[in-house]
């Protein structure tokens, strides 16, 4: 949005919304969230990749 590409940062911000509902996340973030599913890096931009 920063770049006035406001259509890609809400689909990345609706797929970012989907993956941490899913519990998906990177180790730091997934330790807080009692359904966590702690990803790697590159798991989880392939994650996001994928819900886009």
């Amino acid at each position: 949005e920063y770049m006035g590409w406001n259509e890609a940062g809400r689909l990345i911000t609706a797929a970012l919304e989907h993956a941490f509902s899913e519990g998906k996340a990177t180790r730091d973030l997934a330790r807080f969230m009692p359904n966590g599913q702690p990803l790697g890096t590159k798991e989880f931009g392939e994650y996001i990749m994928s819900v886009l």
